[in-house]
């Protein structure tokens, strides 16, 4: 209920000269407006104490997600490394098998090349 003394300013009132129904429909409405709109300190104090509360609480959840993120950057940093890795052997091991066949039409050329040349001589002889 109200936080003053509506009997007391009720009183006064009367006193002033002003009917009593008067004062006291005054007064009690006032009283209600005061109670309905106004907030007490200790309204104040629960609305601090709920922010407060829902303060820590996000914090809480934002050191989580950020505990979270950093387990997903250094899975994904893992993950990344690995394929690389397993990339970089993939394209030694195509580079090498590309080497090899170049490497045997190279010398297949060279032999047929010879061989052109040994037969060249033989005829120009």
């Amino acid at each position: 209920m109200s936080q003053f003394d509506t009997h007391t300013v009720i009183k006064q009132l009367i006193d002033a000269g002003m009917p009593e129904a008067q004062a006291e429909i005054i007064i009690v409405t006032q009283a209600r407006l005061i109670d309905d709109r106004l907030a007490t300190k200790q309204d104040l104090e629960l609305v601090q104490h709920a922010i407060e509360t829902r303060q820590l609480a996000t914090e809480k959840e934002i050191e989580s997600l950020r505990a979270e993120m950093k387990k997903d950057s250094e899975s994904l940093r893992a993950d990344i490394k690995k394929d690389s890795e397993s990339l970089r052997a993939e394209m030694k091991t195509d580079i090498q098998l590309r080497l090899s066949q170049h490497t045997v039409h190279v010398g297949a050329m060279l032999v047929a090349t010879i061989g052109v040349l040994g037969s060249l001589q033989a005829y120009f002889r």
